[in-house]
């Protein structure tokens, strides 16, 4: 109970409140954040309009465990209301993988991999004992209208695509309790409960197809494929699904009362506008506890993951862009996999309107085409099937001089995805030549319904230019 009496009364209220407003199930109303735009970095609690507790892992290796794997990684929180700043949670260096906040912040539930079945493990927030759960890979942490915490586990051998077998649940004060969740695949990577905890949100029925499940039907919805799948915690029923280029965020309205997209119940938001990500690729997006914040790590151009910080976003009330960051680290080594806990004040602590900082980037839906002639500058190596796992098809970016760019209609350089790898198979009678001039006949990739689900694979660090595809290659 340290991490109540941390917090001020005002701000304290509010929790219980929202504490109150949890245990009603689907009367679930999440406290009012701040709204307002801002093109630079907050402060995290004044992003938060109220305090901000965070927990992630550093990887202190080689700079390439981008998965955290081993056990060259350290782990890492961040309380705003103890003056300590960022700090290790726990000496010594393991395997913390995939680390997750309790509802009340108060205990860090993550996965050690060094046993190759995962053994669940749990740290009281301050302290240094670590308590094994018992066998599995944690996937979330839920608390139920009854007061009662349960941890929701994948168990079973993990396939190539990083599908576990199962889910199963158990109180995080008795571990021995077990019961079954979902007798299918599911990916770990991202598994995540609605306020009312009979929806999730991920890759259903195995990777990578995101969609929603509701575990008392056991009935699933696949809505996109693609990466990173998560369901809003608060009422909302919103779903996002991550694009293959990791820039984008595809967002799905699952529950027909509540369509903040207006006329479409599927719309785009771009997650690389904080200053310092810049319009890089990013990973490990993870939900908060409020359906306005969220957590993810960049930027993460190809071959500099030691760039990767933790920043947290804040949606815009209509959920249509991203629009005020803060981020948490500047260090020079990568931190991954974040998952934050928000309590926010509600009004009168909006940010500065200085602007949005990433607007909301409508799907291309009219597929306009561009033709063109490019003199091929640089490639991408073509990737392996098992190194796209999950997915099964594949885009690699090839950069292109050419005679007119779409956008300008003037000579310069364009980013091209093409087709390499089809249905886990790669497409070997594709071949281009440096220096070679080809025939382009293509359409923007960001926003394009046909693309948002599809890995792209890059070697050259395109940042926030445009992406085309070359659809002569079909």
């Amino acid at each position: 109970m340290r991490f109540f009496a941390k917090l001020s009364p005002a701000i304290l209220g509010v929790f219980l409140l929202l504490l109150a407003a949890c245990s009603s199930g689907s009367g679930f109303v999440e406290t009012e954040a701040p709204s307002g735009s801002s093109n630079q970095l907050l402060a995290p609690e004044e992003l938060a309009g109220g305090s901000v507790r965070a927990v992630w892992i550093r990887e202190v290796g080689d700079g390439t465990d981008w998965h955290a794997a081993t056990s060259n990684v350290i782990l890492m929180g961040y309380d705003s209301e103890d003056g300590q700043g960022v700090r290790v949670l726990h000496e010594g260096f393991r395997n913390y993988n995939k680390p997750l906040l309790s509802p009340d912040g108060q205990t860090v539930v993550f996965t050690d991999l060094s046993d190759r079945r995962g053994i669940i493990t749990a740290l009281e927030w301050g302290s240094q004992k670590l308590v094994p759960l018992g066998a599995g890979l944690a996937l979330d942490v839920w608390e139920a209208p009854d007061g009662t915490v349960w941890v929701y586990a994948g168990q079973g051998p993990m396939d190539h695509r990083g599908n576990v077998a199962k889910v199963e649940r158990f109180p995080l004060d008795d571990p021995s309790a077990r019961e079954l969740v979902w007798d299918h695949k599911v990916a770990r990577d991202n598994f995540q409960l609605g306020a009312s905890g009979q929806f999730a949100g991920g890759l259903f029925p195995a990777a990578p197809n995101g969609g929603v499940v509701d575990l008392e039907t056991l009935k699933f919805n696949v809505y996109s494929p693609g990466c990173w799948a998560a369901l809003s915690p608060g009422p909302r029923g919103l779903l996002w699904v991550f694009d293959g280029r990791h820039r984008n965020l595809q967002f799905f309205a699952t529950n027909s009362e509540y369509q903040p997209g207006g006329d479409t119940d599927r719309w785009v938001v771009n997650i690389t506008g904080a200053p310092g990500i810049d319009g890089n690729r990013t990973y490990y997006p993870r939900w908060s506890n409020h359906s306005r914040f969220f957590g993810v790590s960049g930027p993460m151009p190809h071959g500099n993951y030691e760039r990767a910080e933790i920043y947290i976003g804040r949606f815009s009330e209509d959920y249509q862009r991203v629009e005020a960051w803060s981020r948490l680290t500047n260090d020079d080594r990568p931190d991954i996999f974040p998952d934050i806990r928000v309590i926010p004040g509600g009004k009168g602590t909006s940010a500065g309107s200085t602007g949005p900082v990433s607007s909301k980037m409508q799907p291309n839906s009219t597929g306009e085409e561009f033709e063109t002639t490019g003199v091929l500058l640089e490639k991408t190596r073509t990737p392996t099937p098992d190194d796209i796992a999950p997915y099964k098809s594949a885009l690699a970016v090839y950069r292109y001089q050419v005679e007119s760019v779409p956008e300008t209609g003037e000579p310069g350089e364009i980013y091209v995805g093409h087709w390499v790898i089809q249905d886990e198979k790669v497409l070997r009678d594709f071949r281009r030549e440096v220096g070679e001039s080809y025939p382009l006949e293509l359409e923007i990739y960001d926003g394009n319904p046909k693309y948002q689900g599809k890995r792209v694979v890059s070697d050259l660090n395109e940042g926030a230019s445009t992406l085309f595809v070359d659809i002569s290659d079909n």
